[in-house]
């Protein structure tokens, strides 16, 4: 199998710890990352562009294969958010040698880190927690904080909302249910193994 390497522009760390996670366990051959935190969506639209360039080189010299720009919705439309993004590379007068793929997650990243709530618990069970968080119903795209919701369930059963937390959830998200409750998901699978 040959190695697939892969750059990847998030908004934070938080999401970083998750979509790093996440890409090599869907990637399905081993997967050199580049990861590039911006320090929030409004940083992101500035300086990913900028990533861009430095991913021509970025690997011993050479592009990496594909980038991703993973970007929170927010409660915005998606297509309207792609589109903002696609613009700020057309503005520069600049595309990429490589493949682009925008991926929008529908509402943040927390979102699927919701889809799961037995990698949440098996966590908190881990560490020597006796509570336990029940399935959040419904669908998951549609809650407007999904940060709060996923907090609060961290507090519940005594975990903290850290990098290494989310990241833990995101290594032991069932992949399945995640595809279920999450179709935005599917699209950051489909970017990551698309060849």
């Amino acid at each position: 199998m040959s190695e697939l390497v892969i750059g990847l522009i998030v908004e934070g760390h938080y999401d970083a710890a998750v979509l790093e996670t996440l890409a090599r366990r869907v990637a399905q051959s081993p997967v050199t990352l580049y990861v590039r935190p911006c320090g929030g969506k409004q940083k992101l639209k500035r300086i990913f562009p900028g990533y861009l360039r430095e991913f021509e080189h970025v690997h011993h010299g050479e592009a990496v294969e594909k980038a991703l720009v993973v970007c929170d919705a927010d409660q915005k439309p998606p297509d309207e958010l792609r589109a903002s993004l696609s613009q700020e590379i057309r503005n520069r007068a600049y595309w990429p040698a490589y493949k682009l793929h925008i991926c929008i997650v529908r509402q943040e990243i927390e979102t699927w880190l919701l889809a799961d709530e037995n990698a949440i618990n098996s966590i908190a069970a881990g560490r020597g927690g006796q509570n336990r968080v029940t399935r959040v119903p419904g669908e998951l795209e549609s809650i407007a904080d999904p940060k709060q919701r996923l907090h609060n369930l961290l507090s519940k059963v005594g975990l903290p909302a850290t990098p290494e937390v989310y990241k833990q959830i995101a290594a032991n998200v069932d992949l399945e249910t995640l595809r279920q409750r999450c179709p935005s998901f599917r699209e950051f699978e489909q970017a990551v193994r698309d060849c």
